[in-house]
């Protein structure tokens, strides 16, 4: 059943962003985007353009991701049916007047995801946004992170980060620009937990900060440094299966082809 619920969401997440962009250009991969990859991640996402976020993540990725979203999506009586059957968890939010102790459960329903292999995803500045530069990211998604690894004994737990751009993020038929990090393992950061869990926990965060800027350029830079390095570029069209493709601006770019759409 959760299974089925996966695969109608997944259907429906990719005919939308198929609907609304002009194109969408998928940059980067990793293992543990894999669709049978089975290693706890937790991938944390920059937040600028609300609910299109989620669904160009979701279309764009191997794995289907469980996203935490603000329980106050959850009263939209056209929205909770779509929460409910993508397996999202809700966050309680002080400025949304709710008590934030609830969000106990709501840590340990994302690590249990964790222990089975799962893949949870966050945005972590907490509130989508119309600023140009990544906005100061909550410490949730690196606490999950450590406390799955080291409170929980999970192995191989991995954070990720996902950068998403828009040339033009209100208007339809746009473009849009996926770049997908590199999985960096939490274990690295067992001293540190050892010593000072939160302190762990801020410095992690920071981490993941730096990770989202460098992925997240403005759409007009991104099109100024292909055209910089446009002498290493591919013909428009589809990836060839299997092969490399050029590297722009020094960033991975095992699908970097222009006008490659969200993966079918």
């Amino acid at each position: 059943m959760r299974r089925a619920a996966d695969d109608l969401m997944r259907r429906l997440a990719r005919l939308l962003v198929r609907v609304f962009f002009r194109s969408v250009e998928i940059r980067g991969d990793t293992p543990a985007l894999t669709a049978a990859s089975r290693q706890p991640t937790v991938v944390v996402a920059n937040h600028t353009n609300g609910l299109v976020d989620a669904l160009l993540l979701m279309s764009s990725i191997g794995r289907f991701p469980r996203f935490l979203a603000k329980s106050t999506l959850f009263r939209i009586p056209l929205l909770w049916p779509f929460l409910r059957l993508a397996g999202a968890i809700p966050v309680f939010r002080s400025i949304d007047g709710q008590p934030t102790t609830r969000n106990t459960a709501t840590f340990r329903a994302s690590r249990h995801l964790l222990e089975l292999g799962g893949l949870v995803a966050l945005f972590p500045e907490g509130i989508s946004h119309d600023e140009s530069t990544l906005q100061e990211l909550r410490t949730g998604a690196a606490r999950i992170a450590l406390e799955s690894a080291f409170d929980d004994g999970v192995a191989g737990v991995v954070t990720l980060t996902v950068g998403l751009t828009y040339d033009a993020k209100a208007r339809f038929r746009s473009r849009a620009l996926v770049r997908i990090g590199p999985e960096m393992p939490v274990a690295s950061w067992r001293s540190a937990y050892q010593d000072d869990a939160h302190a762990a926990a801020r410095a992690l965060t920071a981490d993941l900060a730096r990770r989202l800027v460098e992925l997240s350029p403005s759409y007009a830079r991104h099109l100024a440094l292909r055209r910089t390095a446009g002498a290493n570029r591919r013909p428009p069209g589809r990836c060839p299966p299997g092969s490399p493709t050029a590297s722009f601006d020094g960033f991975p770019a095992d699908r970097a082809c222009e006008g490659r759409r969200a993966r079918e």
